[in-house]
């Protein structure tokens, strides 16, 4: 049989396995929307500066898009990072059940004060389970790896069903925008969140803006493209949760290859892609999880990837232990870029997930889905289908961030952002304190720093330099890194915690001409067993913004 016709007879064959809210459809198309959220391009628009704008967060230093990227598939592209690791269950790092995960903010109590974590201390928290895809996530019923995102959609303070059908996008919406490792401090409300974002110019802190985003924006504020949004004032939750499902509805890749080979174009796919597909229907038993065509069903599985104690998964949201250690089984398509993989991001490449499915899994249990058992795939035909994952399911707008795909530039992008240089200067012991920062400095704002890993009790102090001085020279024992010129300020003393750490709020004036303007800090702690009773924190350079 031609193998165009294969893949239509095998999509007529799986049909049926879409799950109960699917709806009827040929090849790849939208689901319906909510019926109280129809998509407009005031609110498609309006979502997509919220989903990119940074100032969503607490510490506005992370947007939803910072662990979504196009050019990672909708992923998170910093899993890789040495710094994007959390610990599993055993609570340990550097041991097997470590997660891959997205970095989210330092740990912050109610009153805005650094509060170090368990496991992260002042480094930036990360989250448990790897950031799912964005993109195509439309085709979703329930969202999350534990389906926590339901079909309909409630009012997260008051549990008032919204939107009852189709809603699983603004259910996820909301969840992030509250979490304190990922987006918020503790405690953090959505009453907070809907008076900041009302008074904010929208996008303020992007240092790049697709044309036509940037037109409708206009330089206005949240209230404004709100009001023209929705056609009336109001800023609110259900709100947030409506634009931003309204733009990621519109993340919608369906002009991968294998579309255009299922449309017609027999051309589409080169000969070994079109292994591949076999492999994937027939021999690899892929299609039984991954159905067309989008490439993932409304089901949980699982799979063997780690130990069912390690993640309940579904099962925790749902309470059934048959459910236990089941994930959602995700779409493939742009998954060629989306790597690591699974939920805890433990295959770093596509062929290790071949390889984990050829094997049967890594690990045993009752509630393991029957279809994972041994293949006994070829080194060829692990090579067709991975031709066939790597290069059919892609399309070509999401890795470019073209169409739909393009974005604002972030402000964490920037690399002169938090731009730490120098080199600390520890005590006898080899301790040194260090400068923790998330927030941007923002015209008549209060910078929030952090002073951490002194003694405790200890006065401590906070240099501001308008130069540098990237080498560096011997001051009291220390390494002084600011110039010294005469607009230099110093803040302190202030008298470190029980801990040994602080938390400083420097006032930032309201002159427009320090606006781009770069400034220089470090440090200094008082420490007995520091040359000439002194230790110093490496020192931080950062532009001065605009104002809120």
């Amino acid at each position: 049989m031609h193998p165009a016709r294969l893949a239509r007879w095998t999509l007529v064959a799986v049909a049926a396995t879409w799950g109960a809210h699917a709806p009827a459809q040929g090849w790849l198309t939208k689901p319906p929307e909510p019926g109280g959220n129809p998509s407009t391009q005031e609110k498609v628009w309006l979502g997509q500066a919220l989903f990119w704008d940074e100032q969503l967060s607490s510490s506005q230093s992370v947007a939803c898009g910072s662990c979504h990227m196009p050019e990672a598939g909708g992923s998170d592209p910093r899993s890789f990072r040495p710094e994007s690791v959390a610990p599993g269950f055993d609570g340990l790092f550097g041991t097997t059940d470590d997660v891959r995960g997205s970095i989210g903010l330092v740990r912050t109590a109610m009153d805005g004060r650094f509060d170090p974590s368990a496991e992260f201390g002042f480094h930036p928290q990360v989250t448990g389970r790897k950031a799912g895809t964005a993109i195509n996530a439309l085709l979703n019923t329930v969202l999350f790896w534990d389906g926590r995102a339901e079909f309909s959609y409630r009012n997260p303070v008051t549990g008032q069903v919204i939107l009852p059908t189709w809603a699983a996008l603004e259910s996820q919406a909301v969840e992030p925008v509250t979490n304190s490792i990922e987006m918020a401090k503790m405690g953090r409300s959505w009453s907070e969140v809907e008076t900041a974002l009302s008074a904010r110019r929208a996008l303020a802190l992007s240092p790049q803006v697709p044309t036509a985003l940037a037109q409708w924006v206009a330089g206005r504020d949240y209230a404004a493209l709100f009001d023209e949004a929705f056609g009336s004032p109001g800023v609110d939750v259900d709100r947030i949760a409506m634009a931003l499902a309204a733009y990621q509805r519109s993340l919608f890749a369906d002009q991968t290859p294998l579309d255009a080979f299922m449309n017609g174009n027999s051309a589409a796919l080169n000969a070994q892609q079109q292994r591949g597909l076999g492999l994937f229907q027939g021999k690899g038993r892929c299609v039984d999880c991954h159905s067309f065509p989008q490439t993932g069903r409304q089901q949980f599985h699982y799979t063997g990837v780690r130990p069912v104690h390690e993640d309940l998964g579904r099962g925790a949201i749902t309470g059934n232990p048959a459910d236990h250690g089941k994930m959602l089984t995700p779409g493939l398509r742009n998954i060629a870029l989306r790597a690591p993989y699974f939920h805890n991001g433990g295959a770093p490449h596509l062929r290790a997930v071949i390889d984990f499915y050829d094997r049967g899994g890594d690990f045993g249990h009752p509630n393991k889905s029957a279809q994972i058992t041994p293949i006994g795939f070829t080194p060829a035909e692990k090579d067709d289908l991975e031709a066939f994952l790597r290069e059919a399911l892609t399309d070509p707008r999401v890795p470019a961030a073209a169409g739909p795909f393009a974005r604002p530039q972030l402000r964490s992008e920037d690399p002169g952002f938090h731009a730490r240089y120098g080199v600390a200067t520890p005590n006898a012991q080899g301790f040194a304190p260090q400068l923790v920062v998330d927030d941007p400095f923002r015209l008549g704002g209060a910078a929030r720093l952090g002073i951490a890993g002194g003694p405790p009790a200890a006065r401590s102090w906070i240099a501001v330099d308008l130069q540098p001085d990237a080498a560096g020279r011997a001051f009291r024992g220390v390494r002084l890194h600011l110039a010294g010129t005469p607009s230099r300020q110093i803040f302190g003393p202030q008298a470190l915690g029980p801990a040994g750490h602080a938390t400083a709020f420097l006032p930032v004036p309201s002159a427009a001409s320090l606006l781009g303007l770069r400034i220089y800090l470090q440090a200094f702690v008082e420490d007995a067993l520091g040359p000439a009773g002194l230790t110093a924190t490496a020192a931080l350079s950062t532009p001065i913004l605009s104002a809120e």
